[in-house]
């Protein structure tokens, strides 16, 4: 009805971040950005909801965005918090971080995320007593109380103190009992203490919360393992089998998992049952990608990889394994054809960008 609203590309905008659809929020933002001429006043929230698209993406467009906000709207409170969020945690700049957060306190002294990570960064410079009072001062303003003890939790389990963050975590907990975040940090704290049977009984509550997620269990079984209880996640993956439902993609978890403790004969056993019996064309990329992990000979792995792409065209990890294939043997060409397949599939894979910037370079040098 109106193709000029800003608002409306705005909030579209903005429920695709919160989607987690970044590329196509962006889409709709520079639109925005192309009619703040007759939009002034929404100019800051146009430029601070690219920032925020941009945040898990490109930290160098995020800041730039972050600025343009304040430079339209010095009042724009928010975009200090997140410039200070970026500099803590992705630069570890907790110097910088800490000069945005004082910013918004000193015009807005009981803004809780301020405080929660002024909070933060003082722990990591390891202004202990300057950072439990403001931890306290967070928890005072009886707002985001959950996030306060989560992210207290968090600077002490960077500290190695993971008994203490433990409680936080329980604290968080008790106020959110439904919170999954909450729920796996302390799964996290169990397997971390030792504690088999608390992580057993917490794995099913998360699996409880989460509809019985078949890739929620997937992740914490490989958590268990990652944790040194080899034993526990072999036992679930079978738990998984027996049930018969998500038999195939437990089979190829629990194939994983062998290959990875050298357990070849096994899991060659299961994949190649796998291979045999499905016709789930995912299954059996997947299976055959993991054939090729375990070929002896440049000529069988390269096979294997590209049958696994036969059934599944869009497999990474097959395409990884190719390039990795291709380097050890001195195919930089295919290799970086390889990587340029993943861009292909995903622009923003960045370990694929970093491999490939690597290579480019260095042919350069050459």
């Amino acid at each position: 009805m109106d193709d000029s609203d800003i608002n409306t590309y705005l909030n579209i905008g903005i429920i695709l971040i919160d989607r987690g659809f970044q590329n196509k929020a962006i889409e709709y933002l520079n639109i925005c950005e192309e009619l703040i001429e007759y939009n002034q006043e929404e100019s800051a929230a146009v430029y601070f909801n690219l920032g925020h698209a941009y945040h898990r993406m490109n930290f160098e467009k995020s800041i730039y965005f972050y600025e343009k906000a304040i430079e339209n709207d010095e009042n724009y409170l928010k975009a200090y918090v997140n410039l200070g969020n970026i500099y803590q945690h992705v630069f570890d700049d907790y110097n910088k971080s800490l000069m945005y957060y004082n910013h918004v306190l000193d015009k807005k002294p009981n803004c809780v995320e301020a405080i929660i990570n002024k909070a933060s960064a003082l722990y990591k410079l390891k202004k202990y007593e300057e950072s439990e009072k403001n931890f306290k001062k967070a928890l005072k303003c009886n707002q985001k109380q959950e996030y306060v003890y989560l992210e207290w939790g968090h600077c002490l389990r960077k500290d190695n103190n993971e008994l203490e963050a433990k409680e936080k975590f329980i604290e968080a907990n008790k106020i959110n009992p439904l919170s999954k975040t909450i729920n796996h940090e302390i799964f996290i704290s169990h397997l971390k203490l030792g504690e088999k049977i608390l992580a057993s009984n917490k794995y099913l509550r998360i699996v409880e919360l989460c509809n019985d997620n078949i890739d929620i269990k997937l992740c914490l079984i490989g958590e268990f393992d990652e944790y040194g209880y080899f034993d526990e996640s072999i036992k679930l993956l079978d738990d998984i089998i027996f049930e018969k439902e998500n038999k195939e993609i437990a089979l190829i978890n629990k194939a994983k998992l062998l290959i990875i403790h050298n357990k070849y004969s096994e899991a060659y056993m299961i994949i190649n049952n796998l291979i045999n019996e499905t016709e789930n064309p995912i299954i059996l990329s997947y299976a055959y990608e993991l054939k090729g992990e375990m070929s002896k000979s440049y000529e069988d792995s390269l096979i294997n990889f590209k049958k696994s792409l036969e059934y599944n065209c869009n497999n990474i990890n097959a395409y990884f394994n190719m390039g990795k294939l291709y380097l050890e043997v001195g195919l930089t060409d295919e290799a970086i054809d390889s990587y340029n397949q993943i861009l292909g599939i995903d622009p923003n894979n960045m370990e694929a960008l970093m491999i490939l910037s690597f290579l480019k370079n260095n042919e350069e040098i050459k």
